[in-house]
């Protein structure tokens, strides 16, 4: 086989190569973006989580209100 051939048999894969090299880097930076949500909703949810609980200390019956209601679909 000639190096001229080689050359040629070579090409179509480093084509494909050089897209999925691409598509990883694509795809790295949308999870890390992700990840970066995920992180901002979690300490969202912790906030939340932590006013909620303040709001039912002061408020006895609204933590018996929550507690005892039933979902929508009841």
């Amino acid at each position: 086989m000639s190096t001229h051939q080689k050359s040629q048999d070579l090409t179509p894969i480093e084509i494909k190569l050089a897209y999925m090299e691409q598509s990883l880097e694509d795809m790295s930076g949308v999870v890390y973006q992700q990840q970066q949500e995920i992180d901002l909703l979690k300490k969202q949810v912790s906030v939340l989580g932590k006013k909620l609980k303040q709001a039912k200390d002061l408020i006895p019956e609204l933590g018996d209100l929550l507690e005892n209601q039933k979902p929508p679909h009841y």
